[in-house]
């Protein structure tokens, strides 16, 4: 019976990653012009899930290190109260961490980073509503002891999204 859960559990790892990377490949070519002209944004961490598993991988961190990458490319961090009552775009930024059970002591992790803001839908212009407009991605496996390397996965992935933000809007 452990052999059966076993393979069931690495099957359901390889299933995982496997629908992570047909989600992400779709993200391989993002809208960069929707960045036009976005002169602040908030950002949204999504609340970890399994972080109790983790040491040095909090939300509360992972925000530090988002807003602190974004001031020093020179864009505009909002606190929650201004983005809400201006309707201004966000940075979702979305970590999913998973034991694994066939595997101790090593976690899969998959991260999504997505700009959001206000759209219109063109087959009726009275239709408004928050949409992903640009947005990448990774997944992956390491330690559950080396949370740095998903910290650091997921700078990449913010840094990812400043220059995509700084080609279509340059420092003055």
């Amino acid at each position: 019976m452990k052999l059966l859960n076993i393979q069931i559990s690495t099957r359901i790892i390889v299933v995982f990653c496997a629908l992570l990377a047909v989600k992400l490949a779709g993200a391989a070519d993002p809208d960069v012009e929707s960045l036009r002209g976005i002169s602040s944004l908030y950002v949204l961490v999504e609340n970890l899930r399994h972080a109790d598993e983790l040491r040095g991988l909090t939300v509360q961190d992972i925000r530090r290190d988002v807003e602190l990458r974004l001031r020093m490319a020179g864009i505009k961090v909002l606190t929650e109260e201004e983005m809400l009552s201006t309707m201004s775009p966000y940075l979702y930024v979305n970590v999913i961490v998973v034991p694994s059970r066939d595997r101790p002591g090593l976690v899969v992790f998959a991260i999504s980073c997505e700009l959001k803001q206000m759209v219109t839908v063109t087959r009726d212009s009275s239709i408004t509503t928050m949409a992903a407009t640009w947005d990448t991605g990774e997944a992956g496996l390491v330690g559950s002891d080396n949370t740095d390397r998903i910290r650091n996965h997921i700078n990449d992935l913010v840094d990812e999204f400043i220059n995509a933000y700084l080609s279509v809007n340059p420092k003055k």
